[in-house]
């Protein structure tokens, strides 16, 4: 958000709203909750299976929102900050394009670990 805040003047004031929604969005809490319920209803997930996620948004506190929606949101950002022609050299993008590709190795690494332990 502060690297948002410290360039918001690359952006029109309808920009600026949409990416700070995108922000607030991906760290709203309660998301797998949303979700497990929405499944849930349904017929898309069993009654455990619904409760086991319901567990897991509670444990995650406040923090949920971005267990589901933080690739999400890293990519429309990404892709508002190209559609814009927003400087590449940018704070902003620079920072979103290295969280993008931490996440993008960390998935890969996960991937490999279950490729390799046969799951």
């Amino acid at each position: 958000m502060r690297a948002l805040q410290s360039e918001g003047h690359l952006f029109t004031g309808a920009q600026y709203m949409r990416l700070e929604e995108k922000v607030n969005y991906g760290s709203q809490p309660g998301r797998v909750r949303v979700y497990a319920d929405n499944l849930h209803h349904k017929g898309q997930l069993t009654d455990a299976e619904a409760e086991q996620l319901r567990r897991w948004d509670d444990l995650a506190g406040g923090g949920s929102g971005t267990l589901v929606e933080y690739d999400t949101v890293l990519n429309q950002m990404l892709v508002y900050l190209h559609l814009w022609k927003t400087p590449e050299d940018s704070g902003l993008y620079k920072l979103l394009r290295a969280a993008a590709a931490e996440a993008t190795a960390q998935r890969q690494a996960a991937r490999a670990a279950r490729v390799a332990a046969g799951t």
